[in-house]
């Protein structure tokens, strides 16, 4: 058995086609669970992730071999059940739950209640010690993925049922999972944040209490010390709160917030976060100009860096808005910044090339790029002479 599912995951991850083959597949994977002993099920989890991943499989089908998951847990004997149901089970869950939302509910129920068991025990020990909270940094790996795993399921619940979440948990304990999983550390911390800027976007009421706390969680993360995916989830769940926060409180904590951000800026970030990192600014610049516009001329080249040579997309094209406005109300940076305006004016170029999906980022640039050229002795206009032909030959096809 171990060696089919080793054999089955191996193709599904390859290249080789396996649509012809997937009602095999599933019902290879269905026959073999019954028949698994606990360590396994892990592999066989995998593949369950795998293939609704990269499949269209129904969710009746899936709900099916979930099922048969639990009948096989149930069988085991009690102290072997928490290593039939680990961590890879709750990742293949939540590669389900993504797919197919609430019509895993209520039939799959039992997989998030005993999900919900390693995040209730955890809190349980973080509150009876105070070095609990980093409890699992020095206890087997194991037990900190089974944690963080439940975490990331939370997470994906909140995203997929928002409201209808709140029937089977309480705002109070996922309050109290986000606030013990930010101060901890390693894993937990990074999916802690997560959660938090999840919790924000989906059911912001449930953040709004701890509001302020929560703040600091994020901005409490070490821009040149911390690891780069925590960098990384404080950067975005910042991002999430000048989105989805209580407008004011936000605000009023704006330069505690730009500090930050600043502070990323400067400590040479991960690719990742560099991206990450020029939404929140963008964000941020929009809720709080006054604390934002007198930095501009500190960041807007690290700014510039974070999405130069980025495919433009949807999120590439809400900055570019922002970058657009900030440049029109900054015109110190024209001043103090020209190589910095040079550099603007070629990354504009990127807009000019994109496809018709983003016409009407490209109809805002060429109204931009009419009002440069309306200039005629401004600085503006020297600037733009100052280009390579390619590049002013882009921007003069662009103005039309």
């Amino acid at each position: 058995r171990k060696a089919a599912l080793s054999a089955v995951s191996t193709y599904l991850e390859s290249s080789i086609s396996m649509d012809d083959h997937l009602s095999e597949i599933v019902a290879c994977l269905v026959s073999s669970v019954p028949l698994c002993s606990g360590r396994d099920l892990a592999l066989a989890a995998d593949v369950l992730a795998t293939l609704v991943e990269q499949h269209d499989i129904p969710a009746d089908q899936v709900v099916g071999i979930l099922e048969s998951f639990g009948a096989r847990i149930n069988n085991l004997p009690l102290r072997r059940r928490k290593v039939g149901f680990s961590a890879p089970l709750m990742e293949a869950f939540e590669t389900c739950l993504q797919k197919h939302g609430s019509q895993l509910f209520p039939r799959c129920q039992w997989v998030l209640d005993h999900s919900l068991v390693f995040s209730q025990e955890w809190i349980k020990s973080c509150d009876s010690s105070p070095l609990a909270t980093h409890i699992y940094s020095s206890k087997e790996k194991q037990e900190e993925e089974n944690v963080t795993a439940s975490i990331n399921l939370l997470a994906a619940c909140v995203k997929s049922l928002q409201l209808d979440f709140l029937k089977s948990v309480s705002g109070d304990f996922l309050r109290s999972v986000c606030a013990h999983a930010c101060s901890s550390e390693g894993a937990i911390q990074v999916s802690g944040l997560a959660f938090l800027g999840d919790c924000l976007s989906s059911l912001p009421s449930v953040i709004a209490p701890i509001e302020e706390q929560a703040l600091d969680w994020s901005v409490g993360v070490l821009p040149d010390g911390g690891s780069s995916a925590a960098v990384n989830n404080a950067c975005w769940s910042i991002g999430e709160f000048c989105e989805y926060g209580t407008r004011d409180i936000v605000a009023g904590r704006s330069q505690t917030l730009a500090d930050f951000c600043v502070r990323v800026f400067r400590a040479r970030p991960s690719n990742e976060t560099r991206k990450t990192l020029a939404v929140t600014w963008a964000r941020l610049a929009l809720l709080a100009p006054q604390t934002t516009m007198p930095l501009m001329p500190v960041v807007f080249d690290e700014w510039l860096k974070c999405i130069r040579g980025s495919a433009v997309d949807d999120v590439y094209a809400a900055v570019y808005r922002v970058l657009l406005r900030v440049v029109v109300e900054n015109s110190v940076l024209l001043k103090h910044s020209p190589m910095s305006m040079v550099c603007f004016l070629e990354v504009s170029c990127d807009v000019l090339r994109c496809g018709q999906e983003h016409e009407s980022l490209r109809s805002d640039w060429r109204s931009f790029l009419k009002a440069i050229w309306g200039d005629g002795q401004g600085a503006w206009c020297q600037l733009v002479e100052s280009l390579p032909p390619e590049t002013r030959a882009i921007l003069q096809l662009g103005v039309g």
